[in-house]
């Protein structure tokens, strides 16, 4: 029985790593499709991310919700509910998104992840993509740092994959830097105001996700899905209403400039993109990962989007890449498994 428990434990320590490798190499599409869109004010992208999110994730989750919502910590642990207390569980935890409030805990995740969306998108719309990337990725410093003073100790394997990968990502971003001179003042210190500010609510939402879990307590993943994009559609407002701000470096398309219908359908094609495969994807694989996997575990898996997001780049969008940035990219990853070889639900 043990035997099987620790098997079972392994397998999902092993699908939660996939699901945040997953997710951050869909988040590394996001920059390519943004700059796709680069015509759009950056108001009007951002809320209507939110908007068509909303408009796929809230009814599936209404359809499916009552009978397929189980206890995050039963499967974090292998539990399995039987008889009147799985059908009561089911019942309540469907009741969260079928007209009872929302437990504080859900809100306040998913209004975390909101921020998080907003201030991401707007650092790598409006200032310099490789130093938001470089900043994005110190995520994990801040879940070592909260361990270290949770539990006065860091496994040594995270310390060294933390570092290996740190090289790794300044290895790929810091060539790109040079190119920080293009931009002015005042868009440098916005990227960098949002880069931070992304970089401290994605370790918290990690954190508070996987204490929450831990601790034996009962947290609906729709739900915060749910309320992550329903809360964009409000708080992203004020920005397309108000702002009128277009990206900061202009002429990277992929598509030509067309008229007509053509135009339409290509920059709904990309939208389409955006929602699906940089939002909505990457937003439950998130969400599922950080419910099963150590947070610092997750974040530097979270490390390797800075490099996908540079082949990408050379792959769709005729950027170049230099071999001092494959070699970050090389050593990215290296750090990675470093860290997550023996990395596992605990």
């Amino acid at each position: 029985m043990m035997a099987n428990d620790n098997k079972a434990g392994m397998l999902i320590g092993r699908a939660a790593m996939a699901a945040a490798f997953g997710a951050a190499a869909l988040w590394a599409t996001t920059g390519i499709f943004v700059r796709w869109l680069d015509a759009v004010p950056l108001g009007t992208l951002i809320w209507l991310r939110f908007v068509l999110s909303s408009a796929v994730v809230v009814p599936v989750t209404l359809i499916m919700g009552r009978k397929s919502v189980r206890s995050a910590h039963a499967r974090l642990n292998g539990t399995m509910m039987e008889g009147s207390d799985a059908e009561s569980h089911d019942a309540f935890a469907g009741r969260n998104f079928r007209g009872m409030p929302l437990k504080p805990v859900e809100m306040g995740l998913g209004c975390l992840m909101t921020v998080y969306y907003i201030l991401a998108t707007a650092g790598f719309a409006l200032g310099p993509v490789a130093l938001t990337s470089l900043i994005v990725a110190m995520s994990p410093a801040v879940t070592i740092i909260w361990k270290l003073i949770e539990r006065g100790h860091v496994p040594r394997r995270e310390l060294i994959g933390f570092a290996v990968s740190v090289v790794g990502v300044m290895g790929y971003c810091v060539p790109l830097l040079k190119g920080v001179g293009r931009f002015g003042r005042t868009a440098i210190v916005i990227a960098v105001v949002a880069a931070i500010g992304a970089t401290l609510v994605r370790a918290l939402y990690s954190i508070a996700l996987w204490r929450q879990v831990g601790g034996g307590h009962d947290v609906n993943e729709a739900s915060v899905n749910c309320v992550t994009f329903l809360d964009g559609v409000i708080l992203a407002l004020p920005l397309m209403l108000f702002t009128h701000v277009h990206l900061a470096v202009s002429g990277t398309q992929r598509f030509p400039v067309l008229s007509g219908f053509a135009s339409i359908w290509a920059m709904t094609g990309v939208m389409v993109l955006l929602v699906f495969a940089a939002t909505i994807l990457p937003n439950l694989l998130n969400t599922w990962a950080s419910t099963h996997l150590e947070p610092t575990a997750n974040m530097i898996i979270g490390m390797v989007t800075p490099p996908l997001s540079g082949i990408l780049g050379w792959l769709l969008l005729d950027e170049t890449l230099t071999i001092m940035q494959i070699i970050g990219m090389i050593i990215t990853l290296l750090g990675v498994v470093v860290c997550n070889t023996t990395s596992h639900p605990e």
